[in-house]
């Protein structure tokens, strides 16, 4: 019999302190964070990634001139 009255004390006692928790009013958001500064390669990061393709082909394309016999 104790160890039910246990069970069901417990169970109550975690029951309402889970209301408790969601009945809780939700704390005033915090003020945002300024965005970050735009840092000049930010303008520019399509053609940089463009080049970087372009300096990996041109790479792979000498790689393999020179790796494969004539």
């Amino acid at each position: 019999m104790k160890d039910n009255l246990k069970r069901i004390t417990g169970f109550l006692l975690l029951l309402i302190s889970n209301m408790s928790l969601y009945a809780a009013p939700t704390p005033p958001s915090p003020r945002k964070p300024p965005p970050p500064p735009k840092l000049p390669i930010d303008d520019y990061i399509g053609i940089v990634v463009f080049l970087s393709i372009l300096y990996g082909f041109y790479f792979i394309y000498y790689k393999l001139k020179a790796k494969t016999p004539r």
